[in-house]
């Protein structure tokens, strides 16, 4: 296995363990903290069915939004399974990052420019999404 896929398969792996985990912490954090103060939570606790073509009303989170909710500390437990969601859409980009620097240090600048145009891509892709 060269450098460049060893690099990448730990970036995958990490970023999505991690990604994971702060998904999971948000989620039942959130869950155990609305049923302990008894806060409804909207469309499930009432018994109202939620319709299919429901979504966030504002979209996908901002990375500035959810590090300011996270920063605050606020129990907003929902910032953390936002965070990470960010984590878990984040990871291919850094994956592809690294695999540019790996190609670098190994001399193959072909490659080096190839994921140079992938992050851009995808960084121009993520902007114009409004994340």
């Amino acid at each position: 296995m060269i450098r460049a896929e060893r690099w990448v398969a730990r970036v995958l792996v990490v970023g999505g363990l991690l990604g994971i985990v702060a998904m999971t912490i948000g989620v039942v954090g959130s869950a155990v903290h609305a049923k302990s103060t008894e806060r409804p939570i909207p469309g499930v606790a009432s018994g109202h069915d939620i319709p299919a073509t429901s979504h966030a009303p504002n979209g996908v989170p901002s990375l500035a939004k959810i590090r300011r909710a996270v920063a605050r500390r606020s129990g907003r437990l929902e910032a953390v399974a936002e965070l990470g969601t960010m984590m878990l859409l984040l990871t291919p980009v850094v994956a592809v990052a690294t695999a540019g620097l790996a190609f670098a240090v190994e001399g193959d600048f072909r490659f080096v420019l190839i994921c140079l145009v992938l992050v851009l891509a995808l960084g121009v892709s993520w902007r114009l999404g409004g994340a």
